[in-house]
């Protein structure tokens, strides 16, 4: 990869890496579940996989989570076990092949789940409404866009 570029544009270079080094820190230090709730955002994740496969018609093994939630398989055994001992989640083995195990949420996980939801889109709501949904929108766009660009850039590297 080549860096080489004159002094003046480094620094206006540098000065927006910074502005994005800045606004990614303070993305990633977002909690969406406050204090108050019963699930992290890990959690809150981990369930909006589940249900989103289940409403394709398909389940999901460990290994898939942790490829979707970006994690390590490790990170997600300790996470289903955690679950599991709550009663949010169970392992059911394939019909067909005993060593393949699903993760499904239990009925008590999905009543938790949907409480806990309509706080985070009410949330959610209030913010944008803070906004505007037409700045909402935009900047979405916007975003989308960029992080575009940067998968482009890095993959022509």
């Amino acid at each position: 990869m080549s860096c080489k570029t004159g002094s003046s544009k480094m620094t206006k270079n540098g000065g927006y890496f910074k502005k994005l080094f800045h606004l990614t820190k303070r993305n990633n230090a977002i909690t969406f579940c406050g204090k108050g709730s019963e699930f992290n955002d890990t959690e809150i994740r981990l369930f909006s996989e589940i249900i989103e496969a289940k409403n394709n018609g398909k389940r999901l093994i460990s290994t898939q989570l942790a490829d979707r939630l970006d994690i390590t398989r490790s990170a997600i055994s300790q996470i289903v076990n955690r679950l599991e001992e709550r009663n949010m989640v169970k392992r059911v083995a394939d019909e067909v092949d005993r060593k393949i195990a699903y993760i499904e949420m239990t009925d008590y996980a999905m009543a938790r789940y949907d409480a806990t939801k309509k706080c985070l889109f009410a949330f959610t709501g209030k913010c944008v409404e803070r906004m505007g949904e037409e700045r909402f929108e935009q900047m979405c766009d916007m975003l989308d866009e960029f992080l575009g660009i940067i998968e482009d850039e890095k993959s022509k590297n």
